[in-house]
């Protein structure tokens, strides 16, 4: 079973409050999505649907370079994992390293046995993830539309099993701050 481990050299994953619903919308404003609500339908469901959320500080500064989520939180054994970074702020690798202590965290805190994730094909790699690790379990053809570009919308999966073939423990301690 792995451990919940929230920080890496790099970054540290801080609980989310509703206060931090604004700078999570400002974000996705600079990420260019154009589908978003109004600011304050936004905020009245901030966190409505999430099991778990995050802010993603760097270890550095302090600074809230984004937000990561576990959301849908289903009875079936499987969660959602959402990741969202400040393009203006993050550093190379930054949310991969997010990414993969919240996916550490849902396998470490749930008794589930996959965790969603709904992206396009191009933004896996930016994960940190091998798409060899992944279950393709679908595809919504030209179902997102951002910046003028319809994008195929695909679901992957993480499962338990590959998960811990993938050796997370080793990855994270690997990711994780020396004791000092």
């Amino acid at each position: 079973m792995p451990l919940p481990i929230l920080e890496s050299r790099r970054v540290r994953l801080r609980p989310a409050g509703a206060d931090d619903g604004v700078v999570l919308y400002r974000i996705l404003l600079r990420l260019g999505l154009s589908t978003l609500p109004t600011q304050e339908a936004f905020l009245s469901e901030f966190a409505g649907h999430a099991a778990a959320q995050f802010r993603i500080e760097r270890r550095d500064t302090g600074e809230v370079v984004g937000f990561s989520s576990l959301h849908e939180l289903d009875p079936a054994g499987h969660v959602d994992l959402g990741v969202y970074t400040d393009p203006a702020k993050i550093l190379p690798g930054l949310g991969a390293e997010a990414g993969i202590l919240t996916i550490n965290y849902a396998f470490a805190t749930w008794n589930i046995h996959k965790v969603y994730i709904r992206t396009t094909r191009a933004s896996i790699p930016s994960m940190g993830l091998s798409i060899n690790l992944l279950a393709e379990e679908g595809v919504l053809r030209d179902h997102l539309y951002f910046q003028g570009t319809l994008w195929d919308l695909h679901i992957f999966a993480m499962y338990r099993e590959k998960w811990m073939e993938f050796d997370a423990e080793r990855t994270i301690r690997h990711l994780a701050p020396s004791a000092s």
